[in-house]
């Protein structure tokens, strides 16, 4: 029965050689953010949110375009949904083992060295980047792990900085030391797994989490749009 497949699905996961466990540490500041990803992980989290209009920052061409007290507002939001949510996770350096089983699995990374490809300075803040659909020629990290390649594909409206752009090899190809969260989409026969990129910041900006806050209802008082 489908019942039964899924907790045989289960039970392969909580059996994989990275065993699951809940993510420990809270990006205070951060590179990248998925801010659609976050919406709807809020929600389904149960954290009831005030005065965010998702659908309004698709007219932005960035998360830089944003006044200064949105920014922030932003950034705030980004937290407290990272330290309510608390996701149960598997390392990505350990995904040599990955099957269709993981699929909408959360994977953590942390001190991870990725190369980097078709990553370009956006300056148009009011402006979408452009976008291919297709993860290989659209901008993306990527890493090698046995016989599986990661991809990680990026929009670039959701990089939180000029300088961000820097720690993801946007000159070099090379984006040392990233520590994060992404969602597994896909994995091909010919091993190639394509991940959702939740956030992306780098190891001394993240702080261990040492009381845990119960999950439940939270207000997230909002105080701007955008």
């Amino acid at each position: 029965t489908r019942e039964e497949r899924a907790f045989e699905r289960l039970d392969r996961i909580n059996h994989a050689p990275d065993r699951l466990h809940t993510w420990q540490y809270q990006p205070f500041l951060t590179h990248y953010v998925n801010v659609h990803r976050l919406l709807s992980i809020a929600a389904a989290s149960g954290l009831r949110l005030v005065d965010i209009p998702a659908g309004n920052l698709d007219e932005l061409g960035s998360i830089r375009a944003l006044p200064y007290d949105d920014y922030h507002e932003l950034m705030a939001f980004t937290v407290e949904v990272l330290k309510y949510w608390q996701p149960k996770v598997l390392n990505l350096e350990n995904a040599n083992n990955l099957t269709k089983d993981f699929i909408g699995c959360t994977f953590e990374f942390f001190q991870t060295d990725f190369r980097s490809k078709n990553i370009k300075f956006w300056n148009k803040y009011r402006e979408k980047p452009e976008m291919h659909g297709i993860y290989k020629k659209d901008p993306h990290l990527y890493l090698q792990v046995e016989d599986v390649k990661l991809y990680l594909p990026l929009n670039l409206a959701w990089m939180t900085t000029d300088t961000s752009y820097h720690n993801f090899g946007v000159e070099t190809g090379i984006a040392d030391s990233l520590s994060g969260l992404c969602i597994l989409k896909s994995i091909s026969k010919e091993r190639e797994a394509v991940f959702t990129p939740i956030i992306i910041g780098v190891y001394n900006i993240f702080q261990q989490i040492e009381d845990a806050s119960k999950r439940g209802e939270r207000t997230l008082e909002i105080k701007h749009s955008w």
